[in-house]
């Protein structure tokens, strides 16, 4: 059950790094970006950012019924 959960955290937090953050630094520091990919990057970034926070909320509740 903890390899289990710490898989999906690692997974999570890879959701997060790939979707959310080179998106927004994407967005940041490339100066030619039209405004509709601008608005395409964040939309993808909130997506993951949504799926990174219910993967890691599986985890923990994996971790939370090994408590007594």
């Amino acid at each position: 059950m903890k390899l289990r959960a710490n898989w999906l955290n690692g997974l999570s937090v890879a959701t997060f790094a790939v979707g959310t953050l080179a998106s927004t630094s994407r967005a940041l520091f490339e100066p030619r970006l039209q405004t509709s990919d601008v608005l395409t990057s964040s939309s993808v970034a909130l997506i993951c950012l949504f799926i990174a926070w219910r993967i890691h909320l599986l985890a923990y509740n994996a971790l939370k019924s090994l408590d007594p």
